[in-house]
């Protein structure tokens, strides 16, 4: 990194929380400014006076400054070593205290221990699930599901947002019948964050981020879902739940609904339909029977899988599928792992 390209100090410092260092000459401090008034030598010239990039490593630079100038240079140093190398890492990151990383220590744990072909959610199950609605005749419809990852923002899907405004959307959340919902304590959308990358065509990048006009307040019905990490749960089984049709171009239920599915291998599934299966895509159905899927209205709605700490993590997100429920056909969802980073730097 040449001298030019660093950031200045006084950024870095209001990005640690520290006190502001003022920053002189250009982009950085000196140690001439890090020093006691008093302990100053005469006018130097100015080839002389250290930069950071001189300071980086105080064992490399034998020039004596005051103990707290150089632990700032060095918490500054260290976090610039972290947050804008490329091999920063989740955990680092973590450090920056971005809104949704507060809560993937305390995410994922269900209240209690334990769609097509699907079973009744029992109370206090799934309480990370949330159900989008919108304006209808009749009042209120809900039309797709997300998923609650911070006290401000929730998951789901980009097609579900076709011509769709944020002042439109509200979500309903901590009910599992939507009759008992109360639409005055639905909690109104305050922007839409789709995918840049989105195509409606392949639904590839089909992942938005929904940010509300008012925080949740989380309680034994209402949790926020994990995050997941990088490793491959093919093989494995996770749940799909949601509000949408028990049948294809049946009714939608109004009772929240779960069902267990097998996730395949991507190339398991490309096997079997016709789409390309990208990597941010994850395939999970049945394989020997039909009858069990994520169906209409399900679209947005979260594919769940438990991590080795037991903690119910947003593998997937319900985008597309082939009717519903086909023996030996599995549906598509996004994979989130392959957008995470995308969700940490733009849940703001």
């Amino acid at each position: 990194m040449g001298r030019g390209d660093h950031m200045g100090l006084g950024a870095l410092g209001d990005l640690l929380g520290l006190a502001t260092v003022q920053a002189v000459r250009g982009d950085h401090t000196g140690l001439m400014d890090l020093m006691d008034p008093e302990d100053r030598p005469g006018i130097m010239d100015p080839e002389d006076h250290p930069g950071l990039m001189d300071l980086m490593d105080p064992e490399d630079h034998p020039v004596q400054a005051d103990r707290r100038g150089h632990q700032v240079l060095r918490d500054l140093r260290d976090t610039l070593e972290k947050l804008y190398s490329p091999g920063a890492t989740f955990e680092d990151k973590k450090e920056t205290q971005k809104p949704i990383l507060k809560f993937q220590t305390s995410c994922g744990v269900s209240t209690t221990s334990r769609i097509v072909g699907g079973e009744e959610v029992h109370k206090d199950d799934w309480s990370w699930t949330a159900a989008l609605m919108r304006p209808s005749r009749a009042g209120l419809d809900h039309f797709c599901g997300a998923t609650i990852v911070s006290d401000w923002h929730l998951i789901t899907a980009s097609h579900c947002l076709k011509n769709m405004k944020a002042s439109d959307l509200s979500a309903r959340i901590g009910v599992i019948n939507l009759k008992n919902g109360d639409p005055s304590r639905d909690v109104r959308v305050q922007k839409i964050v789709q995918h840049p990358d989105y195509n409606a065509t392949n639904y590839y990048a089909d992942i938005a981020i929904l940010k509300l006009q008012n925080p949740i307040e989380f309680s034994t019905k209402v949790q926020p879902c994990c995050l997941p990490d990088d490793s491959d749960a093919a093989g494995r089984d996770g749940f799909v739940v949601g509000w949408g049709s028990t049948s294809f171009g049946g009714p939608q239920s109004q009772v929240l609904q779960q069902v267990s599915l097998p996730i395949w291998s991507n190339e398991e599934c490309q096997k079997k339909i016709a789409i390309t299966v990208k990597d941010v895509m994850v395939c999970a159905g049945r394989k020997d029977v039909g009858g069990h899927d994520a169906c209409q209205g399900d679209s947005g709605g979260p594919l769940l899988v438990r991590d080795e700490a037991d903690r119910w993590c947003l593998q997937g997100v319900v985008s597309f599928g082939f009717k519903c429920a086909q023996k030996g056909v599995p549906g598509v969802y996004t994979r989130v792992s392959k957008f995470r980073d995308w969700i940490i730097e733009n849940a703001d």
